[in-house]
């Protein structure tokens, strides 16, 4: 028995949380076995950092659609790492830029040839319903950004 499979819509968000979980961790164990220094959960960050052009935090959370305060604990992650490196604006002191750090050039050639590989895996598995399924993402994703669940629900609750 899988009751999140049961519970059908009112478990989505889990079940998809699950599904994520289990991609991340396949790809951490990825990165482990071919000793590459670099958490799952970077990997948008870095992936538009690696052309090694800096980027303020507020363009890169608009740019991956997280917040603000999820790119800064991110990316504290990876200036520990030494990944990347953060500099200030000298004409706003309070913005601050990222870019790739020399280290984190070195990685980038080993990342490339996993995520290559990845890439390919990842249109195999998802196979011939990879079109229905990035297409039912943005829908979905479309009618969050027009209005939440919360909103929705508190409606219909109201309206009873």
């Amino acid at each position: 028995m899988d009751l999140l499979k049961e519970m059908e819509e009112l478990a989505f968000a889990s079940r998809l949380k699950r599904l994520s979980d289990r991609l991340m961790q396949d790809v951490a164990q990825l990165y482990k076995a071919y000793e590459i220094d670099f958490e799952s959960r970077w990997f948008p960050i870095f992936y538009l950092l690696k052309d090694g052009e800096s980027r303020s935090i507020v363009d890169i959370a608009k740019e991956i659609g997280v917040s603000h305060p999820a790119v800064n604990q991110l990316s504290n992650e990876m200036l520990e790492r030494g990944l990347i490196i953060s500099e200030k604006n000298q004409k706003d002191k309070r913005k601050r830029f990222l870019r790739i750090s020399k280290k984190g050039q070195s990685v980038i050639t080993q990342l490339e040839i996993l995520w290559c590989e990845i890439s390919v895996c990842m249109n195999r598995f998802l196979g011939k319903d990879k079109k229905i399924i990035f297409r039912i993402l943005n829908n979905l994703e479309a009618q969050l950004d027009e209005e939440s669940i919360q909103s929705r629900v508190t409606k219909t609750l109201n309206e009873k």
